[in-house]
């Protein structure tokens, strides 16, 4: 009997020690969940504060576009009153003044030909003397292949030395 009532008081123990465990367990659980409810919030509220911001700079934007455009017609609008005054009167400027030019450009124009061509005529008879003189003293435009071939080597020798300075470092 003794036995028995001792089982069936080790059976309540063990009862009780596993609906503990489970409401620990489930404290444990509810914890977890509000951790993450509130981390979810934060997030939100985060969230919302960036679309506020982001709403707040495109207003800022539209009302800065709309006054630079409110700016542009007006300076649009003045500028254009003054310029039909000025092409009117710069046009009858020009008029005037191309009447004047084209009586006086044709005889300017022929002189300027003239010179042009004068100028290329003696810069042609220099290039053929300072060519005949050249033939005559045996110093063409050519050098001789020796002495390039001479730069050459030594061209080389210092791409070489370079080379061997960067292995060896």
């Amino acid at each position: 009997m003794r036995r028995i009532k001792r089982k069936i008081r080790m059976k309540k123990k063990k009862k009780k020690e596993k609906k503990h465990k489970d409401e620990v367990e489930e404290g444990e659980v509810d914890k977890d969940l509000e951790e993450k409810k509130e981390k979810k919030e934060k997030k939100k509220d985060k969230e919302e504060k960036v679309m506020k911001q982001e709403d707040e700079g495109k207003e800022e934007k539209i009302k800065r576009k709309e006054t630079n455009e409110k700016e542009k017609k007006k300076h649009e609008d003045g500028a254009n009153d003054l310029n039909y005054e000025s092409a009117i009167v710069s046009q009858e400027i020009e008029i005037e003044a191309t009447e004047e030019e084209s009586e006086g450009e044709g005889e300017e124009k022929e002189k300027q030909k003239g010179k042009s061509k004068e100028g290329k005529e003696k810069r042609k008879e220099k290039d053929e003397k300072f060519e005949k003189k050249r033939k005559l003293e045996r110093k063409d435009k050519s050098k001789d292949l020796s002495k390039l071939k001479q730069k050459l080597d030594k061209i080389t020798s210092k791409i070489e030395a370079l080379l061997e300075k960067r292995q060896t470092s």
